[in-house]
């Protein structure tokens, strides 16, 4: 599979993941929009991990094996991606 395919496939996987209402904290007002963005910041790491597990069933599912030397070219392609995504969940 084309690595621009992967990418695509892996955004709109993501774009899922943020449009579920416990990564949301809009509704929130005053002191419990406070106390929402900060759970919500505390959850990145969950983030990461949930968009990493993304990354890894669409590799496998399309039976993607990369060689040493891939692997790092494709970690760097996809890492503004990945940096765009984080942002738009510190966003949400």
């Amino acid at each position: 599979m084309d690595r621009e395919n992967i990418k695509n496939e892996l955004i709109s996987e993501v774009e899922k993941l943020l449009n579920q209402s416990k990564y949301k904290t809009r509704r929130a007002q005053g002191l419990d929009k406070l106390s929402a963005m900060a759970d919500h910041v505390g959850m990145a790491d969950t983030f990461a991990k949930e968009m990493t597990n993304k990354l890894n069933e669409i590799l496998v599912k399309h039976k993607v094996d990369f060689k040493e030397n891939e692997k790092e070219e494709f970690t760097q392609f996809l890492k503004p991606t990945i940096e765009a995504l984080m942002s738009r969940y510190l966003r949400n």
